[in-house]
């Protein structure tokens, strides 16, 4: 057990090192000998000694917090690195461009991306504003995208809905359900058919809505899959190849929050590698969740881009 007395102590240790003791005796010799000098070199002696005192005195003192300060940091550096962080973010508001640059990196080596948050409705915006990779990766038939939505029809959603105080967070779900994903959908699709003739013509020849066979085949060729969870929401997930980034979903709601804002996006957003300890237990979340405590919407959302196109 560290003693009460030990900082104290080593304050001593520091303040008593031979450089800082000769100041503070070059200090002090210094003072005295501006007494008995006369002017115009008593104020230059005085000077000198004060200056001398001052570095021996408040330099050990000043050093002392500078030590503890960077043992806190490389503490703490050391703890992220044995549990496998890769970066912190402050959140996905006050660190959105270093954030979009991390997912940018993690998107760019991925074949696979898991998606799991409440409405997703910036990320499947069609007119929204998006860095290049996610955008390309999400469009793109060769990437495998499984999406977990919260089911805007569910008592999670309006309890989330409640706590936001008139934030449109039903309205944002149902958006990426009913434009969102079927534009992604529709993009997906394109590019096969740009290399599949035979789908192309026998979606040409179908009429609205597909047959089964054709939806099936759509949902396997365009590689996405979406589910709709009704349990409150625990965590934001985006996994990747090599990283997995993490926000801790919450109810909570601090007075000062500006009624009508979404309660998501405050807290740190974490970046594990996909080895570390804490990403195999989120990413078990995630299957967990997928396997049995949701339910697919995938073929209704080929249906609707569909329609739509």
């Amino acid at each position: 057990m560290i003693s009460n007395y030990e900082p104290y102590r080593e304050l001593w240790r520091l303040g008593s090192r031979p450089v800082f003791l000769l100041a503070d005796l070059l200090g002090a010799v210094g003072l005295l000998a501006s007494q008995l000098t006369a002017d115009p070199w008593k104020g230059a002696v005085a000077a000198v000694g004060s200056t001398c005192l001052t570095i021996g005195l408040s330099l050990p003192i000043a050093l002392f917090y500078q030590l503890r300060a960077e043992g806190e940091s490389l503490a703490i550096i050391g703890a992220c690195h044995r549990a496998g962080i890769r970066a912190i973010f402050r959140s996905r508001q006050s660190d959105a461009e270093a954030l979009r640059i991390a997912i940018d990196a993690a998107a760019i080596a991925s074949t696979g991306i898991s998606l799991l948050g409440v409405a997703f409705r910036s990320l499947f915006n069609p007119s929204g504003e998006h860095t290049q990779e996610p955008r390309e990766r999400l469009d793109d038939p060769r990437v495998h995208l499984r999406v977990l939505l919260l089911d805007p029809d569910s008592d999670a959603a309006k309890r989330r809905a409640t706590i936001e105080r008139g934030n449109t967070t039903i309205d944002d779900i149902r958006f990426t359900l009913a434009h969102g994903i079927p534009a992604m959908t529709q993009e997906r699709l394109s590019r096969v058919c740009q290399q599949d003739g035979t789908l192309k013509e026998k979606i040409a020849k179908s009429s609205i809505p597909w047959p089964d066979d054709l939806v099936a085949c759509v949902v396997e060729r365009c590689k996405f899959e979406v589910h709709l969870y009704d349990l409150d929401p625990m965590v934001f997930l985006m996994i990747f190849r090599d990283s997995v980034f993490a926000e801790q979903y919450h109810l909570g709601r601090p007075n000062e929050l500006r009624t009508g804002s979404c309660i998501g996006k405050h807290v740190p957003v974490i970046e594990y590698g996909s080895a570390a300890e804490a990403a195999k237990f989120l990413s078990t979340h995630y299957d967990w969740l997928w396997k049995g405590k949701s339910r697919d919407v995938t073929r209704q959302l080929v249906q609707a881009a569909a329609s739509a196109g």
